[in-house]
């Protein structure tokens, strides 16, 4: 994964996958093309649920302003979106690995343009399976 100076970027969502992480909770992670110098690739993790299965709604707030087709419910919506062109501001920090002490670039945040002040796509998880646990959350709002 390529190291990129901390601070903002602007970047647009190549694709995407919607899955559940070890903890339970759903996690949209975005492939991102930075414009940086040079260009790089990142991915960006965004919890959307946390581990109790609540919906962590500033982040779908976040992104529904990122992603204004998106209507909030259906999560698949970045899998199945063509999502050329979609530009995100990225909030870049630095993270030192626990495996080998490197430090690596990681996206903290994705904000809408004008903000708010590298490893393998993951397999997208069982949509039936997720829609019908979180489904109903996702409409609620």
């Amino acid at each position: 994964m390529p190291h990129i100076t901390p601070g903002t970027h602007i970047a647009c969502a190549t694709q995407a996958a919607v899955y559940e992480n070890a903890n339970g909770t759903l996690v949209l992670c975005l492939d991102l093309e930075v414009r940086a110098d040079p260009p790089a690739r990142l991915k960006g993790y965004q919890s959307l649920t946390t581990r109790d299965g609540a919906i962590n709604t500033r982040c779908v707030e976040s992104l529904r302003q990122c992603f204004p087709d998106w209507d909030g419910t259906d999560p698949f919506w970045f899998e199945d979106a063509d999502l050329t062109g979609r530009e995100a501001e990225i909030v870049v920090e630095d993270e030192v690995s626990d495996r080998d002490g490197k430090t690596y670039s990681k996206v903290a945040w994705i904000n809408p343009p004008g903000g708010r002040g590298g490893g393998a796509m993951p397999a997208s998880g069982n949509r039936a399976a997720i829609l019908s646990k979180y489904g109903a959350r996702f409409r609620a709002l």
